[in-house]
């Protein structure tokens, strides 16, 4: 009866809609390219967000009728009285989310913001000591702070998992286990399931790729026997409150759990989803290859065949994420420890009866430091200090770079990033030609010049024979590599010795001072052979 129902609202689909959701479930989504297109539009945008705040407005006006909506509505007004700059930063993520429908996207971030209200501001089972003030977290990303102990025993289960690769629209490629809520042995409830939810799913969503291109689930319930799931029912009220563009695929051996799906069909999902919903009956390996035959280039050691879940490479995306997280508090922390001392400064000079113009110009001036990672391209910046340390760093880690996932190899670049600020003190600086002056760069933008570092290295060694056998004395321990950076650690030996550039992740391949000489002594022996 419902495949039948569901057949019936397919065939009344327009043929434009039909064809989009035949080219979204095989990876090939025309509307991907045309929102790419109305992003570039500054004209088409402006005009969407003037109708979508339009549409917020009339919503909270109407959103009286019931007291369900007008809880809904006043958390909604409640969180753009106190964070408008944080609601303005996620109105173009709920755009995309619905093709540009500006009143769909208001209606989905009010119960959006309403839902993250419900699990991490009035949950009465929510056991984190150090969750944060209620107003506080509406206004921003939720964080792996703001999950329980019992919340992070989920996350860490691997019941939801981003898997390492895209499908051939580009798209991420997201897996859920529902089996494993049976196997939690730590006391979780489903508002625990429905919390690590939340967060893995908002963090996904930080990626603009996955903000226009969408995302493809993976249900799998193969060797899954029970057809009672509790989660599905809780987040049927909470199925709107992500602004993302859905497939489903529904894998499972087990017959009893179809009549399930088929609840879950009808209302778990919308229209528009459940037109770009596909259920494969099989055992593993018959799953298996119907989700390849829709360009999702699943393989074992993704969803193991034994039945087992995986959690290598899921365990690397969360260290990365808590490094990152990490790395952001630094940041606040020194950008709000700055703000202190210039208003102690701010004081100290109208006391000395300083002139205003001298102290605003001291206020605005980056002075470059030893320990600094300089952008540029010339001798001087390449030769300076903290340049030498970075590029030692990074030497020392190409191998394992190249040999890494993509999740390791982004932890690799952050880990890096976090040993120049934390052992050395170090900033990345870039100098502003318009402004004469050094600026702070993103995070982010300090990881790209790191990753871009380990891409250069290996080019070289790929163009240049030569380069490879004398990167090859670096990475087998024979020689070092004569460079600015052997210069930069044999002058450093006099005044730190065995301790030349720390790293706590492989210190055993470090080279201690007195061996610098020798080796540079190796490497010019080398240089006149090769010569």
């Amino acid at each position: 009866m419902v495949d039948n129902a569901l057949t019936k609202e397919v065939a009344q689909l327009t043929m434009v809609d039909h064809e989009k959701a035949i080219f979204d479930v095989h990876g090939l989504d025309r509307c991907c390219c045309l929102d790419n297109d109305l992003d570039k539009s500054t004209n088409y945008l402006e005009n969407k967000i003037v109708e979508f705040n339009h549409e917020m407005n009339k919503l909270l006006l109407r959103s009286s009728s019931t007291k369900k909506h007008k809880a809904f509505a006043d958390t909604m007004k409640q969180v753009m009285e106190l964070h408008p700059s944080y609601v303005n930063s996620k109105i173009l993520m709920f755009l995309r989310s619905e093709r540009f429908d500006a009143k769909l996207a208001a209606e989905k971030m009010i119960v959006h913001f309403a839902v993250k209200k419900d699990l991490f501001v009035d949950a009465t089972d929510n056991d984190n000591d150090n969750s944060s003030d209620d107003d506080e977290i509406l206004g921003r990303d939720v964080k792996l702070s703001d999950l329980s102990p019992t919340d992070m025993n989920v996350l860490e289960s691997g019941m939801f998992q981003t898997l390492p690769v895209r499908d051939t629209g580009g798209r991420f490629v997201f897996v859920v286990r529902p089996g494993v809520f049976y196997q939690l042995k730590g006391g979780e409830n489903v508002e625990n399931v429905l919390r690590a939810w939340f967060y893995i799913w908002t963090t996904l969503l930080r990626e603009e790729d996955a903000q226009k291109k969408g995302v493809v689930i993976i249900m799998y319930m193969v060797g899954m026997n029970s057809t009672v799931m509790p989660v599905a029912r809780k987040l049927r009220s909470r199925r709107r409150a992500m602004p993302i563009k859905l497939v489903v695929h529904y894998c499972y051996d087990n017959k009893g759990i179809r009549p399930v799906i088929a609840v879950q069909k009808l209302f778990l999902l919308s229209k528009t989803h459940r037109a770009r919903l596909r259920s494969h009956f099989g055992n593993h390996e018959e799953v298996m290859f119907k989700l390849q035959t829709y360009g999702i280039p699943v393989s074992n050691c993704h969803i193991p065949p034994d039945g087992s879940v995986s959690l290598v490479l899921h365990q690397e995306w969360l260290t990365m994420q808590k490094g990152q997280e990490e790395e952001q508090q630094q940041q606040q922390s020194h950008l709000g420890t700055t703000t202190i001392n210039h208003t102690v400064s701010n004081n100290s000079y109208e006391t000395d009866g300083c002139d205003e113009d001298d102290n605003d110009e001291e206020e605005s001036d980056i002075t470059v430091e030893e320990n600094d990672v300089l952008f540029g391209k010339d001798k001087k910046t390449q030769e300076h200090h903290g340049n030498l340390v970075c590029n030692h760093l990074i030497q020392v880690h190409q191998e394992k770079y190249e040999q890494a996932s993509k999740f390791v190899k982004t932890d690799i670049a952050e880990r890096i990033l976090t040993t120049v600020h934390s052992e050395y003190g170090g900033r990345f600086l870039k100098f502003n030609k318009k402004e004469a002056c050094w600026e702070i760069v993103e995070r982010k933008v300090a990881r790209e010049k790191i990753s871009h570092t380990f891409r250069r290295i290996r080019n070289q060694k790929k163009m240049s024979p030569v380069a490879n056998k004398l990167y090859s004395y670096t990475t087998t321990g024979t020689c070092i590599q004569s460079s600015p950076t052997t210069t930069a650690l044999s002058s450093l030996s006099s005044t730190k010795s065995k301790r030349i550039y720390p790293s706590p992740f492989t210190s055993s391949t470090m080279f201690d001072s007195s061996e610098e000489v020798e080796k540079g002594k190796c490497l010019k022996k080398s240089r006149g052979q090769l010569h």
